[in-house]
């Protein structure tokens, strides 16, 4: 892989980052409009980017790559709350914080992150794929997602299932359906979902910039055991995993996309959950904040370690 072509999307994506934090700050943007460009990404542009993704393949990926990826995809969030459990006992986290800890760990920002990078790297069959380990990610935060942030907390954990239907799910079950049966639709609309799609990376960007914006700089810098689970989460499991994937996934393609979605730092989501669920909400929104701007590093180390 090209650590050139990787190390100049990763300084396109902060600069848009900074502009968003920018926009904030002058009061361009603010809370409102961060809702309101999420509910946007979540239920527009990304789906939008999901389906395109099969619209624009050129040749159709074969079958038998589409059942590994969903293999893989399953696998990896099995074996990442076993080892999120590990690790939150390894790293003596408080009993009030070990489910929001092991949330973190396993749901990264596979979304805003994941898809413009894989979308670089590796192009629309990438974005497919991504895709469809984005079908897992849902269905998994949304159902056990809901039982570990409860973790040790003593509370009833109660799932939601109405929220399996978003717009993301449904349209990857949609991308995969366009897939299995060749579906073609008039060039105006695939060119129009193409250009909604586009939308996704310069928006999650810019959301991400802006959302840094509202923390507290002073207090985000002020907890040691962050950065320790940070590096661990971003650096450490990674390359353990990839060279545990490695042993079984033979394919070097699928095996980088699911290496850099496992590079990638916290999901948003975290936030959204502790809010949600009465966790720590200061927590949450100081480990994305720290965990983002690492990856600026992460990344590309990473991917130079082991690729």
């Amino acid at each position: 892989m090209d650590l050139g072509i990787l190390t100049n999307q990763l300084i396109q994506l902060f600069l848009v980052i900074c502009m968003g934090y920018l926009l904030y700050k002058i009061n361009i943007f603010n809370v409102e409009v961060n809702q309101k460009l999420t509910k946007l990404l979540l239920n527009v542009s990304l789906p939008a980017m999901i389906v395109s993704s099969v619209f624009e393949q050129t040749e159709r990926p074969p079958v038998n790559e589409v059942l590994v990826v969903f293999a893989v995809a399953v696998a990896m969030y099995i074996l990442l709350p076993v080892v999120s459990i590990l690790l939150v006992k390894l790293m003596r986290i408080p009993k009030q914080q070990q489910g929001l800890y092991m949330f973190m760990n396993t749901f990264s920002n596979v979304g805003f992150m994941g898809f413009p990078i894989i979308s670089a790297l590796y192009g629309e069959k990438g974005v497919f794929y991504a895709a469809i380990i984005n079908i897992i990610f849902n269905l998994s935060v949304f159902t056990y997602g809901v039982i570990m942030i409860h973790y040790a907390s003593g509370e009833k954990a109660e799932l939601n299932i109405k929220k399996l239907l978003s717009p993301g799910i449904l349209c990857s079950l949609f991308a995969i359906v366009v897939y299995a049966f060749d579906i073609s639709l008039p060039t105006a609309v695939e060119s129009a979902v193409g250009t909604l799609g586009g939308l996704t990376t310069p928006l999650a960007m810019l959301l991400i910039g802006s959302t840094l914006a509202t923390m507290e700089i002073k207090s985000v810098f002020n907890d040691k055991r962050v950065y320790l689970f940070s590096v661990i989460k971003q650096l450490v499991l990674p390359i353990i995993l990839f060279f545990a994937a490695k042993i079984f996934i033979r394919n070097e393609y699928i095996l980088g996309i699911t290496y850099i979605m496992l590079l990638m730092p916290i999901a948003n989501t975290a936030l959204l959950f502790a809010t949600e669920y009465g966790r720590d909400e200061k927590l949450a929104a100081k480990t994305v904040f720290i965990t983002t701007l690492m990856s600026l590093i992460t990344i590309p180390l990473g991917i130079w370690i082991c690729m």
